[in-house]
């Protein structure tokens, strides 16, 4: 995945940047085939403005300029956290839901029914809160604790979750079955 510039706009982002690096990412990957029949559905709302994308066959990718309603999956951000999340190249957490799209993700999303809040510590003291729900549901929850920079560790399969929760690098508070069930999302 190419990186994305610190002057990108969140807009172009959302619009332009997220689906053309999902397209290349799961064409890259050889997911097309494994993708077909399925249709993900996902909305990013940032500071009470809605993006969304509707995936289908791992091939067409709809950018819908609202909110769609029981997407499979809500994630909802600051405008203030995402701004710096670019400038910082911190995007992980955002992008690796449809860029690292396979049909053990899209079953695992599909059968997901709850949220989650993800705490992310930068360095600098500052937190990004970035809240993730599932098929429409509230409840289960979990929050989950851990520097952004082990976060990118794992959305980059360089860490397993399982291996930070064991060494105390991720904190999880809530519903412990839930927080497991989201495990396949991060390997």
């Amino acid at each position: 995945m190419s990186a994305i510039k610190a002057d990108t706009s969140i807009s172009e982002l959302l619009t332009v940047v997220l689906p053309r690096q999902t397209k290349e990412s799961i064409k890259s990957r050889g997911a097309e085939g494994e993708l077909q029949g399925t249709e993900i559905t996902m909305t990013l709302e940032v500071s009470g403005k809605n993006f969304s994308y509707k995936l289908t066959n791992g091939t067409q990718i709809e950018v819908i300029d609202d909110k769609i309603d029981n997407a499979m999956v809500t994630i909802s951000v600051s405008e203030e956290d995402l701004a710096k999340m670019i400038q910082k190249n911190e995007l992980d957490i955002i992008l690796m839901v449809m860029t690292e799209l396979n049909k053990t993700k899209y079953e695992t999303v599909r059968r997901l029914s709850g949220a989650f809040k993800a705490e992310l510590s930068n360095d600098d003291g500052s937190k990004y809160n970035i809240e993730v729900t599932f098929n429409g549901a509230k409840a289960p929850t979990a929050i989950f604790r851990m520097k952004t920079s082990d976060s990118a560790l794992m959305m980059r399969k360089v860490e397993n979750p399982v291996n930070l929760f064991m060494a105390g690098a991720m904190q999880i508070e809530g519903d412990m079955q839930f927080s497991m069930a989201t495990q396949p999302l991060f390997v």
